[in-house]
């Protein structure tokens, strides 16, 4: 079971990979939007983010793990908004929680 602590590092070293050699660096927070108005992540940076992800995820549990998965987009809550959503849907999927 990977916990959502666990999940939140990895995301913040996602981000900090996804940053690097950018003009702009954003400090991980749960809270920091991904998407929308207020989203610090643009279509390319959004792609090179959840492979980031994908390889850190690979690395840590030793298998190929699809983040930007279909079934994320047909939740009422998108799960790519903010850091927070994005590990609670993270956890639930790699815990096999999810539907």
């Amino acid at each position: 079971m990977i916990s959502q602590e666990e999940i939140h590092k990895i995301l913040a070293e996602a981000l900090r990979m996804t940053q690097e050699g950018g003009d702009v660096s954003h400090r991980y927070s749960p809270s920091l939007s991904l998407m929308g108005t207020d989203g610090i992540l643009d279509s390319l940076d959004t792609m090179l983010f959840l492979d980031n992800i994908d390889d850190l995820l690979t690395k840590k549990m030793g298998k190929s793990v699809a983040v930007a998965m279909d079934s994320a987009f047909e939740h009422e809550d998108n799960p790519y908004q903010t850091m927070q959503s994005l590990a609670e849907y993270l956890v639930s999927v790699l815990n096999g929680d999810d539907g």
